[in-house]
């Protein structure tokens, strides 16, 4: 393909995105598959806030949490295909649910057509303030110590991952204990009725400021700029113990083409704001940029094989 024709195809895509309507004057609904707090509701909000002055037209939250985020999500691939319907999902029900589950109500490349990537979260590990371990190193020493005596919290699908994932590198036996949402999870934490939680950053904040939580270590590669003093796991010993969350803007499948590409732009612009990227920041978000209908469904057809083999070295069995 020549350079001219791939600016051609540009331009016309480009126009079409332009120049889509929305139909009627409805406002456009925007599931998020997560309790309200949560990071991927903060994202949603940060970002329905502009896209909807962008758009001109409002755009309603509807929080519908539950089964993992399956519930939401699943409630967007089966909506009208007509461009009032968004859904903020990501690594839980599109990524990770596949190699969780042996059947899923939803066909996460098939029944939604990806938007654009918005942003994705570092993990942290949380307990309690008053928790006697002070570091990972303690919590491990004691998990040894006390075999199946400690256990873990999870509010989602890369929680339970990532504690199924220390487990392994650890050597360490612990108790998985699942929650309907993270918030509840993260306040059973900071009460110390669980022991420990792997959690993104945004929606432990609040916890956090109020001196109830602790962060013992993050799973990114490199410190967060949030927890500066915060050692990564791999800092700690377990190389290659690298997780993140995402977020992405998807559509339910067969929704026109030139208003993905509508929603996209309008996306891609907000994104370029540096105003806009420090509201991510300080919450712990790292935004997106560039993400294009193409390109995202890229990203989600890899993040969809990541997930499958962390999952099965994590030893985690579909249910």
């Amino acid at each position: 393909m020549t350079n001219r024709t791939v600016l051609a195809a540009f331009l016309i895509t480009v126009s079409c995105g332009a120049s889509a309507q929305l139909p009627g004057d409805r406002p456009v609904r925007l599931i998020v598959p997560f309790a309200a707090g949560t990071g991927t509701d903060v994202a949603a909000r940060l970002l329905a806030t502009s896209l909807q002055e962008s758009i001109k037209r409002s755009i309603v939250i509807e929080n519908r949490p539950g089964a993992l985020a399956i519930i939401g999500t699943d409630a967007a691939a089966k909506a009208a295909p007509d461009g009032l319907t968004l859904v903020a999902t990501g690594s839980t029900a599109i990524a990770a649910a596949p190699s969780l589950f042996k059947k899923l109500p939803y066909d996460p490349v098939n029944d939604l057509a990806p938007v654009s990537l918005v942003a994705t979260a570092t993990l942290a590990l949380f307990v309690g303030n008053d928790s006697p371990n002070n570091s990972l190193k303690d919590l491990i020493s004691t998990a040894k110590s006390q075999p199946g005596k400690l256990n873990y919290a999870s509010g989602n699908a890369t929680g339970a991952v990532a504690g199924e994932m220390l487990k392994q590198a650890a050597g360490i036996e612990i108790f998985h204990v699942p929650y309907k949402n993270a918030p509840q999870a993260l306040n059973d934490v900071a009460g110390n009725t669980v022991n420990m939680m792997f959690n993104d950053i945004t929606g432990a904040t609040p916890l956090m400021k109020a001196g109830k939580l602790r962060a013992l270590a993050v799973t990114s590669r490199a410190r967060s700029k949030l927890l500066p003093d915060t050692p990564t796991l791999i800092e700690a010993g377990f190389t290659g113990y690298e997780l993140y969350n995402w977020v992405g803007i998807f559509a339910p499948a067969k929704t026109p083409p030139d208003i993905l590409a509508y929603y996209s732009q309008e996306i891609a612009r907000i994104a370029s704001r540096p105003d806009f990227r420090e509201r991510f920041e300080r919450v712990g978000l790292d935004l997106a940029t560039g993400s294009t209908p193409a390109s995202f469904t890229e990203f989600v057809k890899k993040e969809i094989a990541l997930w499958s083999r962390q999952i099965k070295a994590a030893g985690i069995l579909p249910e």
